[in-house]
């Protein structure tokens, strides 16, 4: 299953940050219910101010924003205009102070360049911005996030957007990885137990394929590889 969540709690969860600036990609499956207000997937902030963050969300417009802020200055990086109620794949992505990226379902959107650097990143956050003053909490469900300290190439991106595990992209450049099945919050890549404010719930999780060597998050499923080896692909089974 995939968490849940639930704005107004809010529920969120967080842990240290992995990254502190460029370069990174961050990958999530988001569905979002509703957006009276701005709703955070992901987030990089510094607990000590509001003025310093890297933000995924999806605006009261219903449009995805990469939003990038130091020091009160901002830049923003738009993406598509999403459906409610509908999962999508997103990727945000920092290669460089000067270059800021949006990606949905393997679509690149809003290429932005102007230099912004937030200092003092120290905490990640799925669900909220969780900077000194957390705000703009998620209402909907949220799988499959993954942070690499390396820019994903389009290519790459596509074949997450295409429901492959981020197992199958650059593993030896992932710093933090959570499925999000089945209310399990321990980092596959460091086994850090995120923090978890609030009560998120669980709900079906969108289709993803792992690879056929079953990861430990797995471990309590029992399923044969399909014919011929490859990859094991678990869906709505959750």
């Amino acid at each position: 299953m995939a968490l849940s969540f639930n704005s107004a709690t809010p529920d969120y969860i967080y842990r240290d940050a992995p990254v502190t600036g460029y370069p990174f990609s961050i990958s999530a499956w988001v569905y979002t219910i509703d957006v009276p207000a701005n709703r955070v997937w992901v987030s990089l902030n510094d607990t000590a101010s509001d003025n310093n963050n890297f933000i995924g969300y999806l605006g009261t417009n219903s449009v995805a924003f990469f939003f990038i802020q130091n020091v009160g200055t901002t830049q923003t990086s738009t993406g598509a205009a999403l459906s409610l109620n509908t999962w999508y794949h997103i990727c945000i992505v920092e290669e460089t102070s000067g270059n800021h990226n949006m990606v949905v379902n393997g679509n690149s959107y809003g290429v932005s360049i102007s230099e912004r650097t937030p200092s003092s990143i120290d905490r990640y956050a799925i669900g909220i911005r969780a900077d000194l003053t957390p705000d703009l909490p998620h209402n909907g469900y949220i799988a499959e996030v993954a942070l690499w300290n390396v820019t994903l190439t389009f290519g790459e991106m596509k074949i997450l957007s295409q429901g492959f595990s981020p197992m199958f992209v650059r593993p030896q450049k992932l710093l933090s990885y959570l499925p999000l099945i089945n209310d399990n919050n321990i980092d596959l890549i460091d086994n850090k137990i995120w923090t978890t404010s609030g009560s998120p719930g669980i709900e079906t999780h969108p289709p993803i394929t792992y690879p056929a060597v079953t990861p430990k998050f797995l471990g309590h499923i029992t399923a044969a590889a399909p014919a011929g080896g490859g990859a094991r692909s678990y869906g709505a089974i959750f």
